[in-house]
This record gives C-alpha cells, structure tokens and sequence, in this order.
C-alpha cells in the first residue's frame, strides 16, 4: 500500500526488499500486522492484481539460504542476479581499501587474504575494524598481523554462532 501510495501521488517509486523482511517471513512468522505478516504484506502488493506502473523493485540478500522460497517464486522478479563472495584477488583488493589508512606492522599480507576465504566485502571490513580495536585494546599505534589474525577468529566465530542460532 505505501509504494501503490507513492506511485498515484509522485508517479514513480523505488522500493527496496531487504533481506531481513524478506526473512522475517521464514523465521518470525508468529510476527502478524492486521493477521498479516510485513514481508507477506510486501510480496502481496508486488503480486497484486494492481499494474505497479513505473515501480522499480530491489532485492538485495547475502543470506539467500534464509529467504522464504515464495519470494523466488517465477515470475515474481525479472532477474535474479548472483553475486559470488570474493575471490582471492577480491579479497585482497577489498583488504588494501579498507587499511589504506591504518598504521600497519603486517608480514605476510597473503596470509591474511587466505584466512578469509568465504568471507564477504562487509567481513572483511569488520575484520580490519576489529583489528584496529584489538591495537587500541593493547595500547599500540600499529595493528600486526595477530591482531588481524584474532580478528579474522572473531569474525569466523560470529559466522559460526549464527549459523547455529539459526539452524540449532
């Protein structure tokens, strides 16, 4: 209703479904508005018997595991489009923006890059901020390469934690 709202009054609307309404419908279905779950309500007035017009929707998960599978439904999206977690080269690249402005006492920068295989760009942006904050914690104006080692073991653990949150 707000982006059919949106449509008769600008014309136009972009509405963006992010991946925790989308999971809402999957893991807190207990969640009711007016007996109707928010991501049900979303699906219903993308699917509805209305034309959206100049509506243009975005659909942005990194968790596809953990989405309801009616919201892939055929028809429902015109494309579906995969973005892989980084490669090697990716990582590294990813890793040189996120330190380019940290004080840096690291021997082998590969090592770190192999350590985070399977990890996404945000991961590894956590990770370099937990590094920092680990120098900090030591009282140190230079973050080595432990510090980016227990970092990486923080964030894996994060993942590892809720993915036993989320599965049992």
């Amino acid at each position: 209703e707000f982006v059919a709202y949106r449509v008769k009054h600008r014309g136009v609307a972009t509405t963006t479904i992010k991946s925790d309404v989308a999971v809402a419908t999957k893991l807190l279905s207990f969640l009711r508005v007016n007996g109707r779950s928010p991501a049900s309500m979303r699906v219903t007035e993308i699917d509805g018997f209305d034309n959206l017009g100049n509506v243009k929707i975005i659909a942005a998960t990194n968790r596809l595991d953990m989405l309801d599978p009616a919201l892939l439904r055929p028809g429902r999206f015109d494309r579906i489009i995969h973005i892989p977690v980084p490669d090697k080269t990716a990582r590294q690249q990813i890793f040189n923006i996120h330190t380019k402005t940290m004080n840096l006492h690291i021997g082998e920068p590969d090592q770190l890059v192999d350590k985070t295989e399977g990890f996404t760009g945000a991961d590894i942006r956590a990770a370099c901020t937990e590094a920092g904050y680990f120098a900090i914690r030591a009282d140190r104006t230079e973050i080595t390469t432990d510090d980016f080692l227990q970092a990486i073991e923080k964030i894996s653990q994060k993942h590892e934690t809720s993915h036993l949150a989320i599965y049992g």
